[in-house]
């Protein structure tokens, strides 16, 4: 056959390229096809693990076909697998991906909690954005999809810097969340983004956000502190050491600590005469603690006359071993210090909390702790109980006083609850934060969540970093037979919002 001119160049690059080699290119395209769909009928699977499965190998291809199944995948009813789906999505790197990502199959989608965990997806991702794309969603009518979308705005500044250099268009919709947003939590948020676009805040600008009429605000303005001079970061650690809200100062304590100085070390002693709430004066024991060495309480005279001794060049040394041991009279439970008056008890009653040992199962271990816990607890303290299956199941709906007839009848509440069925932590924990009066939490079970809305420990722990940085509520853990890689991850996740992990067997 006689082909025309323009064929012939082409015919004699094929004929160039061996034969297997086309063959194994149509092969593979097909495999590839066929492997998709088998994925595909995995993700039906009635099995959640299977379906878990499905996703993790649809993380580790390319393309939109795949990236489809996990966008799927995110209204998976287990949260074993939309959770898996969540942290898929942070390998989209292709410009035909971001396409999908921005759809209605995504950050458009009618589905809230779609759009939630793409919004936080978008903060991993390793390519570089257009910050067009970001502009049109920060406006979601979801107050914590818009403070996910926005402090995944500065994850991607402060770690890739995004498409345009300086995105002005983008800055100015954050500039606009950050003054006239209705959640102060998006507004913080939106503040903690402004500081790492270009151009950043002043000092002046920050001093002006530290008296906002919102404590996360206020909070916010002394994080975004901790990048600036000695002089701006001592005069906003000192404002925060007299607010009114316990959270802000929290967040003074840990920016004078950083200061790293006599003048931080002055202001924290001094700090210890007025400071009521136990929560925030361990904190800055603690804080004293570690830049001297030294082991004093909460008295504030001796570490005031340490204080007063330091050379006008002090810096700290070797920073002390540990925490030293809290004051005789704390509280505790199952033998972690309670080092707060505003506690709620989380407490896991999934299949593990029924099982026997000796006669008696972990349940009853739990009601012998919490009772020498609550009976401990000084007439000041207002606490709740909130053990938890698939549901939330609180004795209160917020923090009671520790009266003797309170104690007496949240341990009666406690003692009678034979519910059981998967644990559900994230949700108790969300309920427990809803109180706005809670700085301390104390979790006991055995660290491995079944069910309910999440279930990816080292996501929690990513997510609550970032919705507890402005309040800094002290998450706390008694573990039971917690296998050691999830025990790590409690205790580094505990250990970052000021609390502690302990192991336990309820004996």
């Amino acid at each position: 056959m006689k082909f025309p001119g323009w064929i012939r160049p082409l015919g004699a690059l094929v004929s160039a390229v061996p034969m297997g080699a086309i063959l194994c290119f149509g092969l593979a395209s097909v495999g590839q096809a066929q492997d998709l769909e088998a994925l595909k009928k995995r993700l039906a699977d009635p099995e959640e693990k299977a379906r878990r499965s499905a996703v993790e190998e649809l993380s580790r291809r390319n393309g939109t076909e795949a990236l489809a199944l996990v966008l799927q995948a995110l209204r998976d009813p287990s949260a074993m697998v939309a959770d898996e789906a969540q942290v898929a999505l942070g390998n989209a790197d292709e410009e035909p991906e971001f396409e999908l990502l921005f759809s209605k199959e995504g950050l458009a989608s009618r589905d809230e909690w779609v759009r939630l965990r793409c919004a936080e997806a978008l903060g991993r991702i390793q390519a570089k954005l257009s910050s067009q794309r970001l502009l049109r969603v920060l406006g979601d009518k979801d107050a914590r999809v818009r403070r996910t979308l926005v402090h995944a705005v500065e994850r991607l500044a402060a770690r890739l810097d995004l498409l345009e250099s300086p995105p002005t268009a983008l800055r100015k919709e954050i500039a606009a969340l950050a003054e006239r947003d209705p959640v102060g939590g998006v507004r913080a948020a939106a503040l903690m983004a402004l500081a790492t676009l270009e151009p950043g805040l002043t000092a002046a600008e920050l001093s002006a956000w530290a008296s906002d009429k919102s404590y996360e605000v206020r909070s916010a303005a002394l994080l975004a502190a901790s990048e600036f001079s000695s002089t701006a970061r001592a005069s906003l650690g000192t404002l925060g050491l007299k607010d009114a809200h316990p959270s802000v100062r929290l967040q003074a304590v840990r920016l004078l600590e950083k200061l790293a100085d006599r003048q931080g070390a002055t202001l924290l002693a001094a700090a210890l005469e007025n400071e009521k709430e136990p929560r925030v004066s361990w904190s800055t024991v603690h804080a004293l603690r570690r830049l001297s060495g030294l082991r004093h309480g909460r008295d504030p005279r001796p570490w005031k006359q340490w204080a007063a001794a330091l050379a006008e060049d002090w810096k700290p040394g070797q920073p002390a071993a540990g925490e030293g041991d809290p004051e005789p009279q704390t509280a505790s439970f199952a033998g972690l210090p309670l080092l707060s008056e505003r506690v709620t008890f989380l407490i896991d009653l999934s299949g593990s909390m029924w099982e026997q040992r000796e006669g008696k199962t972990r349940k009853e271990g739990a009601e012998r702790e919490l009772e020498r816990s609550l009976r401990a607890l000084a007439p000041s303290t207002a606490f709740n109980v909130i053990p938890y299956t698939l549901t939330p199941l609180p004795w209160q709906a917020k923090l009671m006083p520790a009266s003797p007839k309170n104690v007496a009848a949240a341990l009666a509440f406690f003692v009678k609850r034979s519910d059981r069925g998967k644990g559900n932590f994230w949700d108790a924990m969300q309920l427990a934060l809803a109180d706005p009066e809670v700085d301390t939490l104390v979790m006991l079970g055995d660290g491995a969540p079944t069910g309910g809305t999440r279930w990816n420990v080292e996501l929690m722990r990513t997510l609550f970093a970032e919705e507890n940085r402005f309040r800094r509520v002290s998450l706390n853990a008694v573990l039971v037979d917690c296998p050691k890689g999830l025990a790590r991850t409690w205790t580094a996740w505990c250990e970052e919002s000021g609390g502690r992990v302990l192991a336990s067997d309820l004996r």
